[in-house]
């Protein structure tokens, strides 16, 4: 009993197809990284800054939060208006209206 291999060959368009599809992409991946390198450094500079300023807004809007955390447990326990502006920073007129919020 002989038996008979097939051959499998593949079409030598498909590899033609395969390499075109292959330079394709390297071509579309070459030219976005140059995109990349040169169009988007304003925007990469103004997204940096912009994260700079959240940073330091966020920081001040904790520490005041902080502040009038503090300055309300003061209130509580019936510490000075002074002795507390002195100690938060926060302003009589501030801690007065703190007062009234309680």
């Amino acid at each position: 009993m002989t038996r008979k291999i097939a051959k499998t060959t593949r079409p030598t368009n498909e590899i033609r197809d395969y390499d075109s599809a292959w330079k394709f992409k390297e071509i579309i991946h070459i030219e976005e990284e140059h995109k990349m390198s040169y169009i988007p450094t304003w925007e990469r500079r103004a997204e940096q800054k912009g994260r700079e300023e959240g940073v330091v807004l966020g920081r001040k809007e904790g520490a005041r939060s902080k502040e009038i955390d503090i300055a309300r447990k003061l209130l509580r326990k019936g510490i000075a208006l002074e002795i507390i502006s002195e100690t938060t920073g926060l302003s009589q007129a501030e801690i007065e209206s703190l007062e009234v919020k309680q």
